[in-house]
């Protein structure tokens, strides 16, 4: 049996069309630093084309004025889910739930 030792959270940025994660960072708290380090993975991995859209839940990290200001420098249009609707983040919220089954909570 495994114990958790610490907890962590993983913000990931994946590519719609193929699916792939594409910049990710990893912090002991959800915050924007988190977002931001996600951003600037993907950025380096990715090099998107200026009005790209990225999309987002409506997590304030995400809302923050720092992190929209991060998007418009790097040219993307920034994208939020609905209010109350999380099948607009079908995508991540489907891709976090299969890390975790698979992974965090595997019980072999």
């Amino acid at each position: 049996m495994r114990i958790a030792v610490d907890f962590c959270y993983l913000a990931v940025i994946l590519d719609a069309c193929s699916r792939k994660v594409v910049g990710y960072g990893l912090s002991k708290r959800l915050d924007t630093p988190l977002a931001l380090a996600a951003l600037r993975s993907a950025l380096e991995n990715r090099k998107p084309p200026p009005r790209c859209i990225h999309h987002t839940d409506r997590g304030c990290q995400y809302a923050s004025e720092t992190y929209r200001r991060a998007l418009n420098a790097a040219g993307l249009q920034g994208s939020m889910s609905a209010v109350g609707n999380p099948y607009h983040n079908a995508l991540a919220e489907s891709f976090m739930k299969t890390l975790k089954v698979g992974d965090v909570y595997f019980a072999g």
